[in-house]
């Protein structure tokens, strides 16, 4: 108020406010004294911080100017929080953080709120996925202490963060970094109900997975393997957990008997353990099927050492004897692709594969290539010859590089129907076992072997087909010999059928065995390499990736003509002389005829075209024509049948 030398107010005097302490803020701070003689801003907010607040009014020249007011700011409602003490940067998987956290309550302006019983909760989380929480109560501070904050999940990054109950907003972040844990769990990971004859060891070895409380793998634990039952053996039964978590067994022989033998694996105080696995001992299987194979220029000892190894693999895995098969008509090993020439005749049992190595396209193209050249006429229809070519550019690269026995056991594969019989040939092979081909992109095999051992013994998991390679066109040098005739790379990756050689390791699964077996071969499935679909192809992932491009050799599969005693091609689009086209037949009907040869018609019959002189004078009839007239067209000799014993000779007519 403002007043005179007697004390009454005095209207009109100019005063100024002023914010002097405290952070605040002031709303109309100049303005004049009223008839009452006093003046006030038209607002003072405090500032954001709890505490003193003052404010001056000036007026010049009047005694007692300036004047001070004070005003005390106190704490708002709890709505936020503030990391007096942070927890430990890292921390182990199961144990309790060695440094526990402890928060301050504030109001929204970060003001300590001095409050008991309130309700603090703290949240961790992986990127922005809640995984848990927990929470402590505010002491006469306003002060949340926590305690036994413990971390169960997958080793990396999280944060934490704290939230006052009933509130929204959440403090910053805090990172830990989470690492794995003790051994905590042990459970079966390969090698269970598998069924080798008795005394063999089983094909895939037993293996345990070892976890922490969160899941992780541990490495370094150790584990006993020991015979419980069955009377078998193990070697390296005392393994220890790589840094996948597994232990694997060296080997499990069963016992002398057939029937069942369990194998345990043992790591104490671990939850699972011990580990339980089965094996069933079968009769002794001896294999009936021979392979015969036959060089046609000469191989250097080492690669007619790969090519042993792969008879005496396939031989192992297929056991059933096929009928022997008698070659009703000596042909040429040229009849089936090859560049050398050999006489193709006798009995064959089982199979007769050709091998041919020569140059094919330089080094790091096509390495080589195999298919079937003829199949059975009757019973299973599986092939009885076939042709393997290899470039010679290659051989050596192979041979140093280590590939070559995978690649000639590949191949062989491929002669003996993998890839090539999942098809029908019209007339021929009668079988299907591919879906979604070309011109489809989602191919699978469904052979009923197959899928059963990739979904089971291979840890495919559930599906309706076993998947196949779509890499590339339906048409063209991407896709020949590789899509719809391999295992899908990206899913097998280094398992030896698929269209490509990769790994160090590549083990013939059982998923290719079953599908020979799917095809009417009898096999023995307990000869697979070891393979699962979800841990071995990374594990044995490493080293140069090679496309088997143009592996797969479309050979001419033949038959023996009933009329002629000519072999025929079986293909149902064969190319060459021997392919059919539709051409113009009696009545005007089309009708199928070889090309080069006349049609009948009625009437008169055309004169065969001049090219049918050129070399494609194959029956006797036309050989004669050829002789007598040369390459030009004939013309007729008479008005019809008659004197000098006139008759039809192909087209045209001829005295004889």
């Amino acid at each position: 108020m403002v007043t005179d030398a007697q004390g009454d107010p005095v209207a009109g005097v100019a005063v100024t406010f002023a914010v002097t302490g405290g952070g605040g803020q002031l709303t109309g701070g100049s303005t004049t004294t009223a008839a009452d003689g006093t003046a006030s801003p038209a607002g003072w907010t405090l500032g954001t911080t709890a505490g003193a607040n003052t404010l001056s009014a000036t007026a010049a020249g009047l005694a007692g100017s300036p004047v001070s007011f004070t005003a005390t700011g106190v704490p708002g409602p709890a709505a936020g929080s503030v990391v007096l003490l942070s927890p430990s940067p890292t921390a182990v998987v199961g144990v309790p953080l060695a440094q526990q956290p402890a928060v301050q309550v504030t109001d929204q302006f970060l003001n300590d709120v001095a409050q008991a019983g309130l309700v603090v909760q703290a949240r961790w989380l992986r990127g922005a996925t809640l995984v848990d929480s927990t929470t402590a109560t505010t002491d006469a501070q306003g002060i949340a202490a926590f305690s036994g904050i413990t971390f169960v999940g997958l080793v990396g990054s999280y944060s934490i963060e704290y939230r006052v109950a009933g509130s929204s907003v959440s403090s910053g972040s805090v990172g830990i970094q989470l690492t794995t844990g003790a051994a905590a769990a042990i459970a079966q990971s390969a090698g269970t109900g598998s069924r080798p004859r008795w005394g063999s060891a089983v094909a895939v070895a037993p293996a345990v997975h070892v976890t922490d409380v969160g899941g992780n793998p541990v490495a370094g634990t150790t584990v006993t393997f020991a015979v419980a039952s069955g009377g078998g053996s193990v070697t390296g039964g005392t393994a220890v957990t790589d840094a996948g978590g597994i232990a694997t067994v060296g080997s499990w022989t069963l016992g002398p008997a057939a029937g069942a033998n369990t194998l345990e694996a043992t790591s104490a105080g671990l939850t699972g353990s011990p580990v339980t696995f089965t094996a069933t001992g079968n009769a002794v299987v001896t294999s009936q099927f021979t392979i015969d194979v036959v060089y046609l220029a000469g191989a250097t000892p080492a690669q007619q050492a790969a090519f042993d190894a792969a008879k005496a693999r396939w031989e192992e895995v297929i056991t059933g004897d096929l009928a022997d098969f008698t070659i009703p008509v000596a042909f040429n090993t040229t009849d089936c692709g090859a560049g050398i020439s050999q006489t193709i005749s006798g009995t064959v049992d089982d199979v007769r594969i050709y091998v041919e190595l020569s140059p094919i396209d330089g080094p790091g193209q096509i390495l080589g290539s195999a298919g079937p050249c003829d199949l059975r006429r009757s019973g299973t229809l599986l092939p009885y010859v076939g042709l393997m070519h290899f470039d010679t550019a290659d051989l050596a690269s192979m041979e140093a590089n280590g590939s070559l026995d995978d690649v000639i056991l590949h191949e062989m594969g491929h002669v003996l129907g993998f890839g090539v019989l999942w098809e029908p040939i019209n007339g021929f092979w009668p079988s299907n076992f591919l879906t979604g081909s070309c011109p489809l992109s989602t191919p699978a095999f469904i052979g009923t072997g197959a899928l059963a051992a990739y979904t089971g013994l291979n840890g495919g998991g559930s599906a309706t087909g076993v998947p196949v390679e779509d890499t590339g066109t339906c048409n063209g040098s991407s896709g020949d010999g590789t899509r719809d005739s391999h295992w899908e790379e990206s899913i097998f990756r280094s398992e030896i059928m698929t269209g490509f050689i990769s790994g160090t390791v590549r083990p013939l699964s059982a998923t290719s065995i079953r599908s020979i077996e799917d095809l009417g071969y009898e096999v023995d499935v307990s000869k697979a390499d070891g393979f699962d679909i979800g841990s071995q192809p990374t594990l044995v992932r490493p080293g140069p990736v090679v496309q088997l491009k143009g592996d797969l050799l479309a050979l001419p599969v033949w038959r023996l003509d009933p009329v002629t005693g000519r072999r025929k091609s079986q293909y149902s689009r064969p190319q060459g002389r021997g392919r059919m086209r539709m051409r113009t037949g009696p009545g005007g009907s089309p009708g199928p005829v070889r090309a080069g040869a006349v049609p009948p018609v009625s009437g008169r019959r055309r004169a065969p075209r001049r090219r049918a002189c050129r070399g494609r004078c194959r029956r006797r009839w036309a050989r004669r024509w050829c002789r007598a007239r040369g390459p030009r067209r004939p013309r007729r000799s008479g008005p019809g049948p008659g004197a000098g014993q006139r008759r039809r000779w192909g087209g045209g007519e001829r005295s004889r």
